[in-house]
């Protein structure tokens, strides 16, 4: 994979202060998707050792859930993140994405509940 033409990240902490050992933890990363032609993007979601990835081809528009289970573990906190890349295969300046209503991609992670 090549390296993406823009990035957006973010990182939460999670204590888990109760909770029946052998339960499921699970983290939903939600938020919606538009590629237009020559654009792709990639949602990752990390925690607790565990990888979810979800691809996005060009010519997308379409909601996103991504779910990361975990196993639940009392008394332990969970480092969490999600990242966001955006590929273009033709428009990108100095490997940034263009910046006017002539754009090719849009994210937009809405929540994390």
């Amino acid at each position: 994979m090549t390296e993406p033409d823009a990035t957006r990240s973010f990182s939460m902490t999670l204590p888990l202060t109760d909770g029946a050992k052998g339960e499921t933890l699970r983290v939903h990363a939600q938020g919606f998707a538009f590629t237009q032609d020559g654009a792709t993007a990639r949602l990752t979601l990390r925690g607790g050792g565990r990888v979810t990835v979800k691809d996005i081809p060009t010519g997308s528009e379409l909601d996103l859930l991504q779910t990361l289970e975990l196993p639940a573990s009392p008394a332990t906190t969970y480092q969490l993140s999600a990242d966001i890349e955006l590929h273009q295969r033709d428009g990108t300046v100095g490997g940034r994405l263009p910046q006017h209503p002539g754009h090719r991609h849009r994210d937009h992670l809405t929540q994390v509940a």
